[in-house]
């Protein structure tokens, strides 16, 4: 997960050459890939970009939010990028500034990703986040956390303004739709805060209500793009 291998310090290496990654051409112009791991793809076919915008950024109402102050969030699952990458180009349109933090374990699948996301802007984004865990822009500056979700949580400043949870296959990363999970996000989340999650299985549902949140699903008929 991090491009760690044992005898890494005893003797010089070869560059390791990144993966090539299965993709897929989808219906917004961005590209999909397939984890090998988890056996599916990553996003659905209406669209990575598409699939970040109306789920993560417009329901959190991100562009309202940074028209009245600044605004800080933590986003669990970077992935490859493509929902941060969202993200960076509502804050690039406000003044206000962007504080992002974002968790993933996998290193690796960002120095894969650099060689699929078509826009050069959402390579340096990875490429910088890859190589020194951090990102910035004239208002904007995200930090990359390289570590299991729940660990990570015991180590950052709180509260956050939004929470995003992607757990792209429920089944793989149970841990990040249980319940003590999303009772430890509750007390990062301000009061007036929102959380967005990519799922919308009934057992996560009930997870979020017993940990007070209160909760709205959004499914769009015309895709296969859902969450709460």
């Amino acid at each position: 997960y991090r491009g760690i291998s044992q005898g890494d310090f005893l003797a010089p290496q070869a560059d390791e050459q990144a993966s090539e990654l299965k993709t897929m051409h989808l219906a917004d112009g961005s590209i999909g890939a397939w984890n090998s791991l988890y056996k599916e793809y990553y996003h659905p076919k209406a669209g990575a970009y598409r699939y970040s915008r109306e789920l993560f950024v417009d329901k959190s109402s991100l562009k309202e939010r940074l028209q009245q102050k600044d605004v800080r969030i933590l986003e669990i699952g970077l992935g490859m990028g493509y929902t941060l990458f969202e993200i960076l180009q509502v804050a690039q349109q406000s003044s206000q500034h962007l504080h992002v933090t974002t968790i993933d374990q996998d290193r690796m699948v960002l120095r894969d990703a650099m060689n699929v996301v078509p826009l050069k802007e959402h390579q340096e984004m990875l490429n910088a986040l890859f190589e020194r865990g951090v990102y910035a822009t004239q208002n904007v500056d995200v930090s990359f956390i390289n570590q299991e979700a729940r660990f990570a949580l015991r180590h950052i400043e709180t509260p956050y303004d939004l929470i995003f949870v992607d757990p792209f296959l429920e089944s793989n990363n149970a841990s990040l739709v249980s319940y003590e999970f999303f009772v430890a996000l509750k007390k990062m989340l301000a009061p007036e805060g929102c959380l967005v999650t990519s799922t919308k299985l009934y057992a996560v549902q009930g997870g979020l209500i017993e940990a007070g949140f209160d909760v709205d699903v959004f499914k769009d008929e015309t895709s296969d793009i859902q969450g709460l």
